[in-house]
């Protein structure tokens, strides 16, 4: 704190991250799909992970301040974020399963033997495989003007750089010639050699974003907002990516935000101390990114790709409630509403061997549910203080169905059987579900620093999907990702 008037913050940041995972997608004992194997023998056996390391530091510098008798409020800076990374993916599809050398990147060719089993079982592949930088530069700024106890504006700017540098280094088996090694072509559309199987990309974008908001307090504990914003997604590269096309880089998404909300605190006589929230938003997307799993139309490979899916409109509204009839009891309630739609999506695709322009505007936002909804019940104990706070929670998250494929609305036209198509409908329908956690905590434990605390999430052990891979008209399957069973944990925690 320089003065009563002026504060100065910094904000350092570090991160540091290494993920290994593998994958069985098919499901099977059988490796038909997935993490590549160390066992030439067709079982599935000490997996060969996929990696991703990433080290990460940023630095926010604030300046915050008053002025006019603290009718403004204000609040500048400066933001900077730099993150090395690298992923690699060994994947295998239908059956392929040679022992996986070992070593850096670029990786050998297998050896004869490998390449017929191979040419008879399938292919293997390196991808994505590469390294990633990206820097971010920003500045920004906002104020609140109080021109009395009821009325108030505010407004924002920010203005982000963003440069994007890949290096990629993927491998596969060329189905042409037989031969694994190097996937990746130079600017002449020529595959480079083993031995420096490098390609790199790089590309910069910029965005200023902005913010503004018109504030009423009819009365004390009650606001009442408009609000309209900008938002920013930067562009940026696909690192499966291996020829011109894969390796063009994709734009940054875009978003109008208009919002209406009202906040308040409510005494219900001497009943209940209540406090509500509700807003009503309407976001116009511009080019927004979209992750797709298809048929690249240059190359007439399957490929996972990174596109821009023109415009698209999310409209919703959420409300939440918070209830305590008496100080001990809390009881909390949230419902959120989801209507997405694309408005201009035409799409490029591959069909048996012939290239088209698919209109894609009616299709549903995949892996987001219209509704959910929330509840809680938080009971403390009446203690004193030499015993500490003890609390009981409840809660549950339901949400309704969503779709996991976002082309099924084309399916009926493929000349699939009644009985496939409806098996395929059915699988890419991901089902409403309900998960109940519970908690219990126990804060200054007999009157000291220490905090201890157990739970248990999903406490009835519900299946449900939250993502997968689902791909029945190019690939013929659906593979689903599901959240985590019935968890057990406990924590705890000293004050300083």
């Amino acid at each position: 704190e320089l003065n009563d008037s002026l504060t100065v913050k910094n904000i350092f940041g570090y991160r540091d991250l290494d993920q290994k995972s593998s994958t069985d997608a098919d499901g099977t004992a059988i490796p038909i799909f997935g993490a590549i194997t160390s066992q030439t023998l067709p079982v599935t056996n000490n997996p060969v992970p996929g990696e991703v390391t990433a080290t990460q530091y940023s630095d926010e510098l604030q300046f915050l301040g008053n002025a006019f008798d603290d009718k403004l409020d204000w609040i500048a800076g400066a933001y900077w974020m730099s993150m090395d990374g690298s992923q690699t993916l060994p994947t295998q599809v239908l059956g392929a399963n040679p022992a996986w050398p070992s070593g850096p990147s670029p990786i050998p060719i297998p050896d004869v033997n490998q390449l017929w089993y191979i040419a008879q079982n399938g292919f293997l592949q390196d991808s994505p495989n590469g390294d990633a930088e990206n820097e971010t530069y920003a500045i920004f700024g906002e104020a609140n003007y109080m021109f009395n106890e009821q009325w108030s504006v505010t407004g924002g700017l920010r203005q982000t750089w963003d440069d994007r540098k890949m290096e990629v280094k993927n491998f596969s088996l060329d189905s042409n010639t037989l031969i694994y090694g190097c996937a990746v072509k130079d600017e002449n559309n020529q595959l480079l050699p083993d031995n420096a199987c490098s390609r790199k990309v790089d590309e910069s974008f910029d965005k200023l974003t902005y913010r503004g908001s018109v504030n009423w307090n009819p009365m004390e504990d009650m606001l009442v907002y408009a609000s309209v914003a900008t938002g920013y997604r930067s562009g940026g590269f696909n690192l499966r990516g291996v020829n011109n096309f894969s390796l063009q880089p994709f734009d940054p998404e875009t978003v109008l935000t208009y919002e209406l909300g009202h906040k308040t605190d409510w005494a219900v006589g001497n009943l209940a101390s209540v406090r509500t929230n509700l807003a009503i938003y309407v976001q116009e997307f511009d080019d927004i990114q979209k992750t797709l799993s298809g048929t690249n139309p240059d190359t007439g490979a399957f490929e996972t790709y990174t596109a821009n899916a023109a415009k698209a409109d999310i409209n919703g509204l959420e409300f939440d409630v918070t209830i305590a009839p008496i100080e001990s009891l809390v009881i909390a309630l949230a419902y959120s509403y989801v209507d997405a739609s694309y408005n201009e999506w035409e799409r490029v695709v591959s069909e048996n061997g012939q290239v088209s322009t698919v209109d894609f505007s009616g299709a549903p936002f995949v892996y987001i549910p219209e509704n959910t909804a929330t509840a809680s019940l938080t009971y403390t104990l009446p203690l004193s203080e030499s015993i500490g706070e003890v609390s009981f929670t409840a809660s549950a998250y339901w949400q309704d169905d969503m779709d996991t494929n976002d082309g099924s609305f084309r399916w009926a036209g493929l000349g699939w059987t009644d009985e496939n198509l409806q098996e395929a409908l059915d699988t890419v329908e991901a089902e409403d579900y309900t998960v109940a956690h519970f908690r219990v905590d126990w804060g200054y434990v007999m009157g000291s620093n220490f905090d201890v605390a157990a739970f248990i999430n999903n406490a009835f052990d519900e299946e449900y999907v939250t993502g997968g891979l689902s791909v029945p008209d190019s690939l013929g399957w659906v593979a689903a990702s599901y959240g985590a069973p019935r968890t057990y944990g406990a924590s705890l925690r000293y004050r300083f």
